[in-house]
């Protein structure tokens, strides 16, 4: 647990909102953050990412190489890259333990682990180096240079109707330096994430981190919905790469997106497609004295949210089972984002047992 007045962090962290403030390790011989220079520039990046363009992370546990939710996997790849980029230097180092004479440290330039793609913080920092850097290197042979990236951050992305991701982030740097796309499009497939008509939402994206089948788990990063009450669109959220219930991981979160037309109020159904168990009879799911039956905890429990340029409008997240049904407040003309997640996959009391993958069938109506 943290706490800010005894002192105790846990780790480094920058903490947005009114208190704007980065949170530095401090005690010696243990871990002496305010001295490592790519540590303080990271968590300087959070700042930057936060109050002069945009931030979309959902933030949480994660670690190199780890299979991340999109919006977390850009904002922790950006400001490490940053950190490097603003030093000049390519080798992030995290000195700890006594004298600090341990730690790690990797090359943000060219150190990979886990899968690469849009989901993989180390893909996105070692892209985003080598879009900045002038230094040859396999692909890398060219360079945007650091004036694009940071109109891109601070214009374009500050805005985009999508959430904040790789996809946001490209599609827009080569909107800026167009005569350089073809370069960008190399990095990007360089870590296998699509580049060449790929768009803010990533809809031409092939990259599913091999899951394959027929449920869309991974792909579409967005599933597009036309909200007239008769169009569905299915998606699955599923927590097989998040075995600690720490809810940022990839496909835990799952995103539609849709136009509206006109001014109007939205229902939203989402029905659970073969839920694990139907609630007892009289199910209560507010009753908390049935709190530890298991009955409670093996239904499906569907949450959404509705979003416009990253600000969350309305949600919907009651704990009945099997569904989500709920209307939204009048919504003005403009392309939206549905968010939808199983709360089961957030729970930590979820029992052992609860299916890894659940889907479920999404309508809007007018």
């Amino acid at each position: 647990l943290v706490d800010i007045d005894f002192g105790d962090l846990g780790t480094s962290f920058y903490l947005g909102g009114s208190f704007s403030s980065l949170f530095l390790l401090g005690e010696a011989s243990q871990d002496t953050e305010e001295f490592d220079d790519h540590v303080v520039g990271h968590e300087w990046g959070h700042y930057l990412e936060d109050k002069f363009s945009r931030s979309d992370s959902i933030a949480g546990a994660h670690g190199l190489g780890q299979s991340l939710d999109m919006r977390l996997a850009f904002g922790e790849g950006f400001a490490t890259a940053l950190a490097g980029i603003a030093l000049d230097d390519p080798i992030y180092c995290d000195t700890a333990t006594v004298g600090q004479n341990n730690g790690f440290g990797f090359d943000i330039e060219s150190d990979r682990l886990g899968t690469d793609g849009w989901y993989n913080e180390l893909s996105i920092i070692n892209l985003i180096y080598d879009l900045w850097d002038t230094a040859t290197d396999g692909v890398d042979t060219d360079s945007v240079g650091f004036g694009p990236i940071f109109r891109v951050m601070t214009d374009r992305q500050a805005v985009t109707p999508a959430f904040t991701s790789i996809f946001s982030f490209a599609a827009e740097l080569k909107n800026e330096v167009p005569a350089q796309a073809a370069f960008v499009d190399t990095i990007l497939g360089d870590h296998d994430i699509v580049g060449a008509g790929n768009d803010i939402y990533g809809s031409a994206e092939t990259n599913d981190h091999g899951v394959g089948g027929i449920e869309p788990v991974v792909l579409p990063v967005y599933a597009a919905i036309v909200p007239d009450g008769i169009s569905s669109a299915q998606v699955c959220s599923t927590d097989r790469f998040d075995g600690n219930f720490d809810g940022n991981k990839l496909s835990v979160f799952r995103f539609l997106r849709f136009n509206v037309p006109s001014p109007s109020q939205y229902p939203i159904i989402v029905a659970t497609i073969n839920p694990p168990s139907a609630p007892p009879p009289g199910f209560d799911c507010t009753d908390l004295a049935n709190a530890n039956d298991p009955n409670i905890h093996m239904h499906s429990d569907p949450d959404i949210a509705i979003y416009r340029n990253g600000q969350k409008l309305w949600e919907a997240t009651s704990c009945e089972a099997n569904s989500e049904v709920g209307t939204t407040p009048t919504l003005a003309a403009g392309d939206y984002v549905l968010e939808l997640v199983e709360f089961r996959y957030l729970d930590e009391d979820s029992p052992a047992g609860f299916p890894e993958t659940l889907c479920f069938d999404v309508t809007i109506g007018p």
